[in-house]
């Protein structure tokens, strides 16, 4: 099967606490790669950590696994389930697996001429494509916002590009999106944040509705093909 790969930043900044007055602020960058469904293959997580003096005895509560430093040789220390970095530094990085339910998640659905088919199904074929990202943010929190309950979630900037060959498409379209191209190949580019639509509810008016572009779950790339292949994302 074609795969599919989409690239998702969540930019964080979670104090990785250890006694006082150690403390490290921590930014995670999270790429999936998905299969041609939306369905998860793998997914690489990279963090760094940063203090203002040293990272010496900062506790890192990290639930990655095979973890690398990708910028040096110094290998981590686990004690009682907690990870250290033993050195003086103020800056590290480092990057890990897992099977976790990762902060953004993607479910891809195709249709030709309007007939909803999988993309091994429309392998070759000729016609009309629309191609349909529904992103679901995976960390909603319930709130009490002036009296009543709200489901707020926590922010996630989501980045999808679509690469569509200039050989395979014509025509292309992407709502609330931006379409680049050269010579060969035509990318739809799109900057989503899942969830943020239901945060803030009936508040988007005014000059919030602005906003709207950026607020999306749904990511929708319109084209013609003459040989359809499954787009890499």
């Amino acid at each position: 099967a074609v795969l599919v790969s989409l690239g998702m930043t969540a930019s964080l900044a979670t104090p990785a606490f250890a006694a006082q007055p150690v403390k490290a602020d921590k930014d995670e960058t999270v790429y999936i790669i998905l299969n041609s469904d939306g369905s998860i293959q793998s997914q690489t997580v990279t963090e760094w950590l940063h203090a203002d003096g040293s990272l010496q005895g900062v506790a890192d509560h990290t639930t990655l696994d095979n973890i690398q430093n990708l910028k040096g040789t110094l290998a981590p220390r686990t004690e009682n389930g907690v990870t250290y970095w033993d050195t003086d530094a103020s800056d590290l990085w480092y990057q890990g697996s897992t099977d976790a339910t990762p902060p953004v998640t993607a479910a891809i659905t195709y249709t030709l001429d309007g007939k909803e088919m999988t993309a091994e199904e429309m392998a070759g074929k000729s016609g009309h494509v629309v191609i349909t990202i529904k992103l679901t943010n995976n960390d909603p929190h319930t709130c009490t916002v002036q009296g009543k309950q709200r489901t707020i979630y926590t922010p996630f900037a989501t980045v999808a590009a679509i690469d569509l060959p200039s050989d395979r498409f014509t025509g292309v379209k992407a709502e609330h999106g931006t379409v680049q191209t050269d010579s060969t190949n035509q990318l739809a580019c799109f900057l989503a944040m899942p969830g943020m639509r239901e945060s803030f509810g009936e508040a988007l008016s005014g000059k919030l509705q602005e906003l709207e572009d950026l607020m999306l779950d749904t990511l929708v790339v319109e084209a013609d093909t003459t040989d359809f292949e499954a787009p890499s994302m």
